[in-house]
Formats: structure tokens, C-alpha cells, sequence
């Protein structure tokens, strides 16, 4: 028996990494779908509704909602509240300092038919994070996808087809992220901070 992310004893199951914290192995009746991101604040947020609203689709409803847009930086999924803790134990040690991001290009990823708007350099402090989460995420049993992080936030779905246009650049200061859930609503789903993480370093 082992005292485990929260301070309880419990079987455990031990996973390679860095620090080698512990993930307790307990039955959670309540799973939840959660994300990393980080989270525009109301300026920026409208700002870029305002571009997605001039997108040329066929339809309003391939939009995402204003309050969810937001940069994944790790898709997590669903997951028993006892492993979410421990991600949120680890996510609590990242050290990064504040940057601004600065979307200033709008893209489309033909497969999934997703229109996003990014920025055509990222910033160091934000590859930087992105890496440091992957680490520490995996002594909570977590494998970060294989592919190269391209950081972007998603303003349509379903998209069948798009040609990128221009777009008016804006500037996004960034000194914290969230750990972000999905929450089932009528009409869709609405994506809500859970925990906020503030930029220590």
C-alpha cells in the first residue's frame, strides 16, 4: 500500500517517467472528458469570433460556439476523477514563462474538415510547454500523439471544403492554461475550465 496523488492509500499501478509518480487504480462511477488548453480571455476571445464569423460557410452551425473556442494542447479524453488528479498534481510543477501568441493565419485540415486560425511562428515558450505537460502527463499513464504539435484553435468542423484566406492578426497574451472539460448540453456541448494554471518560472 502506497500513499498515492491525493494522500490516500491505495493499490497502485506504476508508470515509467521522469519523476515517477504513483496513478491510484481506483473505480470512478463519474469519468470525465477533459482537455489542456490554453484559454483566450474575453478580448481576445470576441476577437477571434469575429473572424470566424466572416468565414464563407454553408452553414451557421459548423461554427464552434464563441464560449469554446480555445488552443488544445493536450486532448486527454475520458478518464476516472483519481488519474485526472494526478495530471493536475503534475500540470501544478510546469515551469513557463508568459508570451504572446499571435494568430495571425487561418488554415484547413482537409481530413477531419476543420477550419482553425494559428500563428505562422510559434513561440518557444509555447513548444516548450507543450513538451513539459507531455513529460510530466506521463507518469499519470499518458502517451502524447507521435505526430508534430501544431498549435491552432479550431473555429469550424465539418467543413467540406475551404480555401484559407487572410485574416486580421490578433495578438494573445498568455500567462496561464486550463485543464478543460466537456460538459453534454442540449444542442451540443459546452467546454468549461476546471483548474487554472498559472504561469510560475
Amino acid at each position: 500500500m502506497v500513499r498515492g496523488a491525493r494522500g490516500c492509500l491505495s493499490r497502485i499501478q506504476w508508470f515509467p517517467s521522469t519523476n515517477h509518480r504513483c496513478v491510484p487504480m481506483t473505480r470512478d462511477r463519474h469519468p470525465e472528458r477533459v482537455f489542456f488548453a490554453l484559454w483566450p480571455p474575453p478580448a481576445v476571445r470576441q476577437q477571434i469570433a469575429r473572424e470566424a464569423a466572416e468565414l464563407p460557410l454553408a452553414s451557421a452551425k459548423r461554427r464552434l460556439a464563441v464560449q469554446n473556442l480555445h488552443m488544445t494542447l493536450h486532448f486527454i479524453g475520458s478518464l476516472a476523477v483519481a488519474r485526472i488528479d494526478c495530471m493536475v498534481e503534475q500540470a501544478r510543477d510546469i515551469t513557463c514563462r508568459p508570451f504572446t501568441l499571435d494568430l495571425d493565419q487561418m488554415g484547413y485540415f482537409a481530413k477531419p474538415g476543420v477550419v482553425w486560425m494559428g500563428c505562422s511562428q510559434a513561440p518557444s515558450p509555447l513548444i516548450d510547454l507543450h513538451a513539459q505537460l507531455a513529460n510530466r502527463l506521463g507518469g499519470c499513464g499518458y502517451v502524447a500523439e507521435k505526430r508534430p504539435f501544431q498549435p491552432h484553435v479550431t473555429l469550424a468542423r465539418k467543413v467540406t471544403r475551404y480555401r484559407p484566406t487572410r485574416c486580421q492578426p490578433v495578438a494573445w497574451s498568455v500567462d496561464r492554461f486550463v485543464l478543460a472539460r466537456t460538459v453534454n448540453q442540449q444542442g451540443g456541448v459546452r467546454y468549461v475550465p476546471r483548474n487554472w494554471f498559472e504561469f510560475a518560472g
